[in-house]
């Protein structure tokens, strides 16, 4: 069984008590209770935005099956221009409240495995950037500020890993995915 790739954090959408109940009744499952309050949200924004955003609307995917010239500059270059000077969450959240979203979804990491904040599993991140901020704990921030509730989509893909390990990066096939590789498995709980 594959690893779930979206995790729906619900912790401005009950009270506490709820929150810790329902969690000890599903210890590492999805909680029912919260999935019917995300459907009940009404409208939500996607926010789906990496390392790769300055390739336009080419996302991690085409890593899968890409030469390795494409996928060395893609690791290596592509984070030294990364540079997001013009990032104000706060005028998002403000906007999307405007809007009428209800909650927000943002990708916090997609299969190319760059992270959007502070970690110290991998410099494949944010903070090895020219930008060098947390760029997820701002957003979360600014739309918490605003009463909207934060989901965040983490990929259990993690191209960067297959590269680094020297695996062929691929989506769909056996020995590529966490739980095939217990030091895999290791890395992508620690990020």
């Amino acid at each position: 069984m594959k690893l779930a790739a979206l995790v729906i954090l619900t912790s401005l959408a009950a009270p506490a008590q709820f929150v810790d109940t329902a969690a000890q009744a599903h210890p590492g499952k999805n909680n029912p209770a919260a999935v019917e309050l995300f459907r009940d949200r009404g409208l939500g924004l996607f926010i789906h935005w990496g390392v790769d955003g300055s390739l336009g609307g080419v996302i991690s995917h085409s890593l899968a099956g890409a030469s390795p010239d494409y996928v060395q500059r893609f690791f290596e270059t592509l984070p030294q221009y990364f540079n997001p000077d013009q990032y104000r969450p706060d005028d998002w959240a403000r906007l999307a409240k405007l809007a009428g979203f209800k909650y927000v979804m943002f990708t916090a990491k997609h299969h190319a495995g760059f992270c959007m904040w502070d970690t110290q599993t991998t410099d494949f991140s944010v903070m090895h950037t020219p930008y060098g901020k947390d760029i997820l704990e701002a957003l979360i921030t600014a739309f918490r500020k605003q009463g909207i509730a934060i989901g965040i989509y983490y990929s259990p893909d993690d191209f960067w890993w297959l590269y680094q390990h020297h695996i062929t990066i691929n989506r769909h096939v056996n020995g590529v995915y966490p739980q095939d590789l217990p030091e895999f498995m290791d890395y992508t709980k620690r990020r």
